[in-house]
């Protein structure tokens, strides 16, 4: 697929998904907010930087930028996001926080005029990962720093990786091309911060950030992976219906041994780095 065709369709997939995203808001942020207190100390903006969050979805990292005195230009490609980030940071009185679309592929705004970039589970899934970071080392004031956090890889994050194999091997889902923007395409060892390195980022640092995803039960796991993961919704839907109960339960066979006795609970780990931006040019 085109690089435009890519980023049209998956400016649609989460225009689409935004509501579910924000509906799910709390939970995911019980688990989720380590990882974005990490980036934000990590990219250390003193007060009055201007930050740059670039698939920002609806915000959350955006605040905690905001609540270290710095402007935060807060930013989605899909303007239902934005929209769900304006709503949010309304409801907590946040101050600080410019709402703007802008695809991280082409980001508008003048050459050297951020002090840093902040992106949470984003770069994985650009269609050209390498422009976007074109982008950010051009808005980047020399000295400014990026800091970005990537899924690590499959085995490490079974959550998502149980069921999407299972969906593979089923044939309900294709299996992901070498190379094709996907969850895990930079979560191997050492793989971001090679990324971050030949972008021309300055010495990076780069470490994991293990979390925990918790359910009451497999019904509270697989619905809330169907509300969020969009894909594995609309590949269910397109198969007979006798065909979807079975990988369902099949799947549910696959989870079992993530039960305790508060629910199932998976782990999960991010890659978090930072990066700076050398010389004067």
């Amino acid at each position: 697929m085109a690089t435009s065709d890519y980023t049209a369709e998956s400016r649609d997939r989460w225009q689409r998904m935004a509501a579910a995203w924000e509906r799910q808001n709390d939970r995911q942020w019980a688990t989720s907010e380590v990882v974005s207190r990490d980036l934000v100390e990590r990219l250390a903006p003193e007060p009055g930087d201007v930050v740059l969050e670039l698939a920002g979805g609806i915000g959350q990292t955006s605040l905690l930028l905001a609540a270290r005195g710095a402007h935060v230009i807060s930013t989605d490609f899909a303007p239902a996001m934005v929209e769900a980030a304006r709503r949010l940071a309304e409801r907590s009185g946040t101050e600080g926080v410019e709402h703007r679309v802008i695809d991280a592929e082409n980001i508008d705004l003048a050459d050297a005029s951020v002090d840093g970039v902040a992106c949470r589970w984003g770069l994985m899934l650009f269609g050209d990962p390498h422009r976007a970071l074109t982008e950010i080392m051009r808005v980047l004031r020399p000295g400014g720093r990026f800091a970005c956090s990537v899924w690590a890889t499959p085995d490490a994050n079974p959550w998502a990786s149980v069921a999407g194999r299972a969906l593979v091997e089923a044939g309900v889902m294709p299996p992901p091309e070498p190379g094709e923007p996907g969850m895990f395409i930079f979560g191997a060892p050492g793989r971001l911060a090679q990324l971050l390195e030949r972008a021309g980022f300055g010495p990076v640092d780069a470490g994991e950030i293990d979390i925990a995803f918790r359910y009451a039960d497999f019904d509270d796991y697989w619905s809330t992976l169907l509300d969020l993961g969009g894909a594995v919704a609309r590949a269910l839907a397109e198969v007979p219906p006798d065909e979807a109960e079975r990988v369902t339960r099949e799947i549910e066979r696959r989870v079992e041994p993530f039960r305790t006795a508060d629910g199932l609970v998976f782990p999960g780990r991010c890659v978090n780095a930072v990066g700076t931006r050398v010389g004067s040019g």
